[in-house]
């Protein structure tokens, strides 16, 4: 029973942590699908795009401690590219 209570303590002391990737993962989407950019930051918008593009280990790792599967969140990435694209409107013309 007590291994069970630390358990139970133990994956409660993650629930922060998964947030706050959870919240590091949304901001990267938020930043690279936003359409409210203006001149300053257009590279943080780029950059956005180019890391979320990338299968890098960081962005499985990133993943990965926000309680998702990279190669999911991948998949939906190049999705949301498809559609942008689909529909004719770059980032660039905002």
């Amino acid at each position: 029973m007590v291994s069970l209570i630390k358990s139970e303590v133990k994956e409660e002391k993650k629930i922060p942590e998964l947030k706050l990737w959870r919240a590091v993962l949304a901001q990267l989407f938020d930043d690279a699908f936003s359409n409210t950019y203006t001149g300053r930051n257009i590279n943080d918008k780029q950059d956005a795009r180019n890391y979320l593009q990338s299968m890098h280990r960081d962005f499985a790792k990133l993943c990965n401690n926000a309680g998702f599967d990279p190669k999911y969140v991948h998949k939906k990435v190049k999705h949301f590219f498809m559609l942008e694209k689909m529909k004719g409107k770059q980032w660039t013309d905002v």
